[in-house]
């Protein structure tokens, strides 16, 4: 079998070379994609002005919950990670006073 032709480059879609928008084109990007760097949308606690999550707040608590009764993740509820902490430990006291339920009832919503 003879040798093959060298190519100069990798072919494919992982080629260095080629590829949809060329060699030093950028990929377009969406409105979405485009927010100034170091400013991101205020979380649920600084745009009400609440300093901490209290256990107590059932309103509150289920605002950051869905509706299996499962805690929302930090980058749905915008918290901070000492936040995201803090509301953990408040759910967990409000389920074990029984202020909330361990799992909400699927059929009803």
């Amino acid at each position: 079998m003879p040798p093959r032709p060298s190519t100069g480059g990798r072919s494919g879609p992982g080629g260095k070379r080629g590829g949809k928008f060329g060699r030093n084109q950028r990929k377009p990007t969406t409105a979405s994609k485009m927010r100034t760097p170091g400013h991101r949308k205020p979380s649920y606690l600084q745009e009400h002005r609440l300093d901490h999550v209290d256990y107590k707040d059932v309103k509150l608590l289920q605002k950051l919950m869905n509706p299996q009764g499962k805690i929302l993740p930090r980058r749905l509820t915008r918290l901070t990670v000492t936040q995201q902490r803090e509301l953990t430990k408040a759910v967990k006291r409000a389920r074990f006073l029984a202020m909330l339920p361990y799992v909400m009832d699927s059929e009803a919503y």
